[in-house]
């Protein structure tokens, strides 16, 4: 089996790095159906990358960007 995901959303938050030099960031990810009020609901999905070159995310990457990723989904169980 192949864990892989490709998401396409704009970038809802600012990029953070944690304790272990990743960076942090939510993604807004339209949904493919309106609702009943003609409107796309969206998903904010919460990603952590491992990209080693930061400099190049944080000059390229702005709030609002419109950005695709590769990756893959890891459950993280917070307890």
């Amino acid at each position: 089996m192949v864990n892989q995901i490709i998401l396409v959303g704009r970038l809802s938050s600012e990029i953070k790095i944690n304790d272990k030099n990743e960076q942090e960031f939510l993604l807004s990810v339209a949904r493919k159906d309106k609702d009943g009020n003609e409107e796309y609901q969206t998903d904010i999905i919460p990603c952590i990358s491992r990209f080693t070159n930061y400099s190049t995310i944080e000059s390229q990457l702005k709030l609002n960007t419109l950005i695709g990723l590769k990756g893959r989904i890891e459950m993280i169980d917070n307890q």
